[in-house]
């Protein structure tokens, strides 16, 4: 199992898409799930850090069966939802930065 922790720069003003983008998500469930098991992913987490007005950050953690398996996944999906959300990630995303797992634990 790996844990992979991310910290997304959002590009300036895009604050309200990523309300929306989580609002999606959330009322897509099904679909999301679906993808997280293609991708071999057993845990998924987003969390705005919002400094301010221009300046915010998405943190995701994310713990994978198989990285191979869905860096595979991610790169051949055409489901609906993983449409949406590279549309997403091209609007907002400003670039990011891997953060080191310095502890992950399951039961």
């Amino acid at each position: 199992m790996k844990t992979i922790s991310t910290k997304i720069k959002l590009k300036p003003n895009s604050i309200g898409k990523v309300w929306q983008w989580s609002k999606e998500l959330n009322a897509r469930k099904e679909e999301v799930l679906e993808t997280l098991r293609n991708e071999t992913v057993v845990f998924e987490a987003a969390f705005l850090d919002e400094i301010s007005e221009t300046e915010a950050y998405l943190i995701y953690v994310m713990q994978i069966e198989d990285l191979a398996q869905c860096q595979k996944a991610v790169k051949e999906s055409v489901l609906p939802i993983d449409v949406y959300h590279q549309k997403f990630k091209k609007e907002t995303w400003d670039g990011g930065k891997k953060l080191e797992t310095l502890i992950a634990f399951n039961v």
